[in-house]
């Protein structure tokens, strides 16, 4: 330790008791003399002492301080193998670790098990510190706990939603400016100015998070390290945090990708409304259960009336427009009541289990209405209207092919006698 304070040079000092800087010490009462020589590390800094120490006063030769040098140097060169080999160790260890979760996210582990394998494997490794995984949820712009397997179930709560902003955290921060916020004292940073007394209460002194990005560099969500110290991390602790936030980043945006495959199969993809075969199948179990329970069931057809024009004069870009527009009119129109889908191009078509006659008729009332309204697109009023055509279950079939047939021809009747107008 003497050594340690003299530096990187090897320290003599023949009598304890007659050196100002050790004689008031305690050690003074056991030994007399004293030779330290440091032992360095790979960059050089002190890590320790070789010392040689006697009862009695004693001078130390040049032989004798030059043999104690040479071992602490020979300790040195130990240690740094050994810390070498400790190292290569903990590498195998960590890929070893990485490619098991590699394996679990391409066979298919249920999605948050296996985020929450992420963060005990991770606390595992950071013995004394806790992760989370927040999502992202574009819908609401919030942040999702998905797992923070070692924290308390208040402060699970506490973070259940974070908004995105530049004072919710660690976490709502990063994600805010995309990028990664290292917080070494949560109770006198900024960026905990919603959340502090949530985690101080928690007995979480510091937080660092990173931001997690898709391969297009969207948000998906967020993997933090809390620890109950107020400290930056090491180097070698940000290597661990950047290795498996990036398995955090490839199990979330495999999660999103099958999501978004998961609702192609069923929804539109310009509209969001559900699709022909999506349509098919609830349709077909609507009819079902009126069948079943003799109750009443009507079927919508709905075509554009002009589109080809608006496509023709503006371009597809500005149908699309007007095909997204008329969609979300419809869902807001129908609401509850039915199912809406879009079969192609500028064709809809609505099943409604359970509206009577008279409620039908005045729900094709409000939707040749609101559809004729006009349409603003690239600053400009677009205007279109509907026809649509109605079938009833029972009085025209009691399939769903022979419920389209029939509401097919009456929209077609519907658009011979003028269009903008309904007829069963």
């Amino acid at each position: 330790m003497l050594t340690a304070k003299g530096g990187r040079e090897p320290l003599s000092i023949p009598n304890l008791l007659e050196d100002p800087k050790t004689k008031e010490m305690e050690l003074t009462k056991i030994f007399k003399s004293y030779l330290g020589a440091p032992i360095l590390g790979n960059n050089g800094s002190v890590i320790g002492t070789l010392c040689a120490i006697d009862s009695e006063p004693y001078m130390f030769s040049d032989d004798q301080i030059e043999l104690l040098q040479d071992l602490a140097h020979y300790l040195s060169d130990i240690m740094m193998i050994d810390q070498h080999i400790q190292q290569k160790d903990r590498t195998e260890q960590l890929l070893q670790l990485q490619n098991n979760l590699l394996v679990k996210i391409a066979t298919g582990w249920p999605y948050k098990d296996m985020i929450n394998e992420f963060c005990v494997t991770v606390e595992h490794l950071m013995n004394g510190y806790f992760c989370s995984v927040l999502e992202y949820k574009e819908e609401t712009n919030q942040l999702t706990l998905i797992a923070a397997p070692s924290l308390s179930i208040e402060y699970q709560q506490g973070i259940q939603l974070v908004d995105v902003g530049p004072n919710e955290g660690s976490c709502g921060t990063a994600a805010y400016y995309k990028k990664r916020v290292i917080v070494e004292d949560i109770e006198t940073s900024p960026f905990w100015e919603n959340h502090r007394n949530l985690a101080l209460n928690e007995n979480l002194r510091s937080c660092w998070s990173v931001p997690i990005l898709s391969s297009k560099k969207e948000l998906l969500g967020t993997f933090a390290i809390y620890s109950q110290q107020s400290k930056a991390p090491t180097q070698e602790e940000l290597d661990i945090f950047h290795q498996f936030s990036s398995l955090v980043g490839i199990a979330l945006e495999k999660e999103k990708t099958e999501k978004r495959i998961h609702f192609l199969a069923f929804h539109d993809e310009l509209t969001q409304v559900a699709n022909r075969i999506s349509f098919r199948e609830k349709a077909n179990e609507h009819i079902k259960n009126a069948l079943r329970q003799q109750s009443k069931l009507f079927l919508m057809i709905i075509d554009l009336d002009e589109f080809k024009e608006i496509n023709d004069q503006y371009g597809h870009q500005s149908g699309d427009e007007v095909i997204k527009e008329t969609a979300k009119r419809m869902v807001s129109n129908v609401a509850h009541r039915g199912l809406v889908a879009r079969l192609g191009g500028d064709e809809f078509s609505i099943v409604l289990p359970g509206l009577s006659y008279k409620e039908t008729k005045e729900l094709a009332t409000s939707l040749t209405h609101i559809l004729g309204q006009p349409i603003e697109v690239q600053g400009k009023q677009l205007q279109i209207t509907a026809s649509i055509g109605i079938s009833q279950i029972g009085v025209n079939g009691c399939t769903l092919y022979e419920l389209q047939k029939y509401a097919d021809t009456a929209m077609y009747r519907a658009k011979r006698a003028g269009k903008n107008q309904y007829c069963f």
